[in-house]
């Protein structure tokens, strides 16, 4: 079952979307499944990420994301945490309103290619969904 799970979402307001989810899952016993910024910086080590399968808790999970994403207006893209209680119920963390765009190593271009997005087709998105929002004509 899904502890850790990341989430990305792409665009603004009704027309934002989740773009995919992920488990993350800390190896290291002493990191207690803590997903530190060590955690992160070694990750290649000491984490496994997994795409989540496509079930109804998965649906929940991004249900509540993209429901975070909106009500806060985030805008263009986002990076969202959700943990599961001891009951299994997902609950939101954060949202990162500025995530990493780091094309191998930062969690949103991570979860674009586990989606089969490449780095270039994410940052067009983005890109694309600010040129929607102000009204301006991508080049």
């Amino acid at each position: 079952m899904a502890v850790n799970s990341r989430l990305a979402s792409l665009g603004t307001g009704p027309d934002a979307r989740v773009l995919g989810t992920m488990e993350i899952t800390v190896l290291d016993p002493a990191k207690r499944g803590v997903y530190s910024y060590d955690a992160k910086e070694r990750c290649e080590q000491i984490v496994r990420y997994s795409p989540l399968p496509r079930d109804s808790l998965r649906e929940e999970i991004e249900g509540l994301a993209l429901a975070a994403h909106r009500a806060l207006e985030c805008r263009d893209a986002a990076r969202v945490d959700v943990r599961l209680d001891g009951k299994g119920r997902p609950n939101f963390l954060e949202i990162n309103p500025l995530p990493g765009l780091h094309p191998t190593h930062s969690d949103l271009p991570m979860l674009a290619a586990q989606e089969g997005m490449r780095y270039e087709e994410l940052i067009q998105c983005i890109l694309d969904s600010a040129a929607r929002r102000t009204q301006h004509t991508p080049r």
